[in-house]
């Protein structure tokens, strides 16, 4: 019999029954596959909660159903709760991992060197210029080499059972909860390894308005999670994850921002002043420079990934990101003192 550790797989569901099984199928295929324990958290599927019921039983994995959808952290955390392995590993039911993942994942818990352990993605289910987007976007912001960080990515994420519970896990939030437990793990002296060779392949957003939605409600929780957990100490900040980067958040905030309003106000001159309508086109290549000066390294990055063609095809979504940050932005702090005024 094996002396290594029982890992146990924890996978949140929400009506998706389908996607579910084609992530256990993959999951049975891991090299490491007689040494798991694989937990189903139903999270109060209002559709196909007996498909979600059927598909578990067929892979044997452990079931459960929440009473109510609590979200994808409270999930967890009951799978956690459950889970009897000395690692707990988070996989997303979007997600489809490849035979080696799980001991790539693993191997610095077991070697005795970290806690903790996350990582990204290797690529979308399905191809698209909107999955394509959000999978080199992921890619370009995710370090190349092994670090240690305070981002974890809570579809791909190993850490030890004594390491999660003794930070109180994931928090009681939808959205921004992996970075919530991330600080956790850090201000408790166990942060995560960022592995940029265990990724896994993930099911992005499809369509546009489903993807910005998302990046709305993440803005939001991001501030409002600041509020939560106040500055990390200097010392457990060090990350080399290009989308935790102040500077760089705080510019392409300002920047977008400045020019949304440079556009508007140079679309009001141009209305009102028709000899004035020179200004609206000053307005829209000064959109442009603005954005090559936050984006422009990320712009490189798809031009020589993608070409010229599909690179420049991403201008406009980078500057309406920018715009649902601001405004984000701003919905966060307004919640964040609230919070913090209740409290």
């Amino acid at each position: 019999m094996s002396s290594s550790p029982c890992i146990s797989v924890v996978i949140p569901v929400y009506n998706n029954a389908a996607e579910l099984a084609c992530c256990l199928s993959a999951l049975q295929r891991s090299d490491l596959s007689p040494q798991l324990e694989t937990i189903i958290i139903d999270d109060g599927s209002s559709t196909v909660a007996e498909a979600i019921e059927q598909v578990a039983s067929h892979y044997r994995a452990t079931y459960f159903r929440q009473a109510v959808n609590g979200g994808p952290g409270v999930a967890r955390n009951r799978g956690a709760e459950l889970a009897t392995g000395e690692i707990i590993v988070f996989l997303d039911s979007d997600c489809v991992a490849p035979s080696d993942w799980l001991a790539k994942l693993t191997r610095p818990i077991l070697e005795g060197s970290c806690s903790a352990t996350t990582a990204c993605y290797c690529g979308p289910l399905k191809s698209n210029w909107i999955t394509d987007f959000q999978d080199e976007d992921y890619l370009y912001r995710m370090p190349s080499t092994e670090c240690e960080t305070y981002f974890v990515n809570s579809c791909n994420l190993a850490v030890k059972r004594d390491a999660f519970f003794a930070c109180g896990g994931f928090p009681n939030q939808r959205v921004s909860e992996d970075m919530v437990l991330g600080m956790r793990l850090a201000e408790n002296g166990t942060p995560a390894r960022f592995l940029p060779e265990a990724g896994v392949q993930h099911a992005y957003y499809e369509n546009l308005k489903s993807y910005l939605k998302q990046r709305f409600s993440f803005g939001v929780n991001t501030i409002r999670s600041y509020f939560e957990r106040g500055r990390l100490r200097s010392q457990q900040t060090k990350s080399s994850i290009r989308s935790f980067n102040p500077i760089r958040i705080g510019l392409g905030l300002f920047f977008g921002s400045l020019t949304l309003i440079c556009v508007f106000m140079a679309g009001i001159v141009a209305i009102f002043k028709p000899d004035l309508a020179p200004l609206f086109l000053v307005g829209v290549l000064l959109s442009f420079l603005l954005e090559m000066s936050v984006h422009g390294r990320f712009l490189l990055f798809l031009k020589n990934r993608h070409g010229l063609r599909r690179s420049t095809s991403y201008i406009f979504l980078l500057f309406i990101i920018d715009v649902i940050y601001s405004g984000s932005l701003f919905v966060g702090l307004i919640l964040g003192l609230r919070d913090r005024l209740i409290k």
